[in-house]
């Protein structure tokens, strides 16, 4: 299954009733098969926790796990490992609006066919900002009476990480042209954002470069 999300992380922002059935969580093909795969089954939570059973998707038997939820971070993380939750968040939800971060997703190869990959990209925190991707027009033509007229979302991974793609003659990652995302907080503040380059000065990948300019 591929969450858009950070790696074990159950994202608690404005869910009110957990997806029904069974799911299986792959922990990565450096372990042997009887303890990658993970079965898990998620619970309605209330009263501050979140529930649900999990096990080897090998062995019949589970184990129920209730989490404390703290509504100063977006996520709750659990460790299929050791059984602990830890607190990864660097900082509370109301003191960050984006995060650049390694996550997993499913990713179309040559032929066409899905498979998991680990990319590097932006999630947004939905609980201060939304977003809206700008295709096709330069950055400066982007004006505040534009911006008002488009629709906003809150999908975590709406910045993601197509705003550079793989150049094979060139053996390295070149920014996407004219793609750029405006950026609405909750107070009504709107900004426009484009990416510049994905290397540092030294060519060292991994260190995004932005422009970005408050609209209103």
């Amino acid at each position: 299954m591929g969450f858009k999300q950070p790696f074990g992380a159950l994202n608690l922002i404005g869910e009110a009733k957990a997806k029904s059935g069974v799911f299986v969580v792959d922990l990565g093909a450096s372990l042997a098969d009887s303890l990658r795969y993970i079965k898990i089954q998620l619970h309605n939570f209330g009263g501050g926790q979140f529930s649900f059973d999990h096990g080897f998707a090998t062995e019949p038997y589970y184990t129920n796990t209730s989490l404390p939820i703290d509504t100063r971070y977006n996520f709750v993380y659990y460790n299929f490992q050791n059984q602990q939750s830890p607190l990864n968040e660097p900082t509370e939800n109301t003191n960050w609006d984006v995060v650049f971060t390694t996550y997993k997703d499913a990713i179309y190869d040559s032929r066409g066919l899905l498979y998991p990959y680990v990319i590097r990209g932006v999630l947004i925190n939905p609980l201060r900002i939304e977003v809206a991707q700008v295709n096709g027009m330069d950055f400066q033509q982007i004006d505040l009476a534009y911006a008002e007229q488009v629709k906003f979302t809150s999908v975590l991974d709406e910045i993601g990480y197509d705003w550079k793609a793989y150049d094979q003659n060139a053996s390295r990652y070149a920014i996407v042209p004219k793609q750029n995302y405006l950026l609405r907080t909750k107070d009504g503040h709107i900004f426009k954002m484009r990416f510049l380059d994905f290397y540092n000065d030294q060519g060292v990948k991994g260190f995004p470069k932005m422009a970005w300019e408050l609209l209103k």
